[in-house]
């Protein structure tokens, strides 16, 4: 197979493997319920964060069953991606900011917010040491996950709140997700970054100081909405009444029993069922999670399973080193042509 053909099968592998290692979001199929329009639901999410808990639950253990619903939980890393999944019917329904569903609807896309209901002002900016304020940051680098996103919104506005202008006075940078972001403030490619818990945690451990809250902009702010298009909406009103009951069992079983809300957060058991053959890779200066490639890889189960590290002296020793990209491409690239051929 050649490097080419390689390439186009890549995302397909990286798919299969995607759902090997999230089969517990994965529910199982309900029993038949009358006026279910469907019963086989799509949510997209964002990555793996807190807020899904809920979610989480209510697929694990069976309460979007009850209300007659498989509901398969899809991660995507970042709010404008999933939304572009949502507008192709890769998904049935998001749940992301309401930056996202509103940045849609302005872009002519027939998108609909229908249930709020995770109102928290989570996000805060974090700067290098040198950088004690958002006045003080003018003309540095900020990260956010991918324009368009919520984070690129709010860090438009906070900006403009504090008399600077996005466009002008600052350089908006589209990162990734928070440990990529996280790693480029390491390698001093960014100066001020977005974060929400636990990232916010880690970033203080790391020493950089939190300059913003998004509270003190806001009290209230619409974390995550329910969205999906205006067609499916009204066209499912009983499927999507059903979604929202899962939902709310799963709020409330979240709330009383905190221990199984923290175990359902925890994702460490999902590397024993991963059953295709496995290449983990890791890097000398992890900033974000050192030592969790290592544990990932003794936790698999699987018959084929390799680990890679890539270090300083290849100059690829975190996710944004100069050299990291390419060389960590040409390393993948090579060990799928051996499970291949």
């Amino acid at each position: 197979m050649t490097r080419d053909a390689m390439r186009r099968l890549l995302p397909g592998l990286c798919l299969a493997a995607c759902a090997a290692a999230c089969g517990s979001n994965t529910a199982k199929a309900p029993a038949p319920v009358a006026g279910i329009e469907q019963p086989h639901l799509k949510v997209a999410i964002i990555s793996v964060t807190a807020t899904y808990v809920p979610l989480y639950l209510a697929v694990d253990d069976g309460l979007f069953a009850k209300e007659g619903l498989q509901v398969d939980l899809l991660p995507f890393r970042g709010g404008s991606d999933l939304i572009k999944a949502v507008v192709s019917g890769s998904a049935d329904v998001g749940v992301v900011s309401l930056a996202e569903v509103t940045s849609a609807i302005a872009a002519g896309q027939s998108m609909k917010a229908f249930y709020g209901g995770f109102n928290v002002p989570a996000f805060d900016w974090y700067a290098v040491p040198s950088i004690h304020s958002i006045a003080e940051a003018k003309g540095k680098r900020f990260g956010v996950t991918q324009y368009g996103s919520s984070t690129d919104f709010l860090t438009r506005y906070a900006l403009a709140s504090k008399g600077l202008d996005p466009a002008r006075d600052v350089q908006i940078v589209q990162g990734g997700d928070s440990p990529t972001r996280l790693a480029a403030m390491q390698a001093g490619q960014l100066d001020v970054n977005i974060f929400a818990p636990p990232d916010t945690f880690v970033a203080a451990e790391r020493g950089y100081t939190r300059i913003l809250r998004q509270k003190d902009l806001a009290p209230d702010y619409p974390y995550h909405v329910f969205g999906a298009m205006e067609t499916f909406i009204a066209s499912h009103p009983n499927t999507l009444k059903a979604l929202l009951r899962g939902f709310v069992l799963g709020l409330r079983e979240a709330k009383r029993d905190k221990p199984r809300a923290i175990e359902a957060f925890d994702l460490g058991d999902l590397a024993a069922k991963v059953t295709s053959p496995t290449l983990v890779v890791d890097y000398e200066l992890e900033a974000f999670f050192p030592g969790q490639a290592q544990t990932l890889y003794d936790r698999l189960r699987t018959r084929t399973k390799d680990r890679v590290r890539f270090t300083t002296v290849e100059g690829a020793q975190y996710h944004d080193a100069p050299i990291g990209s390419q060389w960590h491409g040409e390393v993948v690239m090579d060990w799928l042509d051996e499970q291949v051929s």
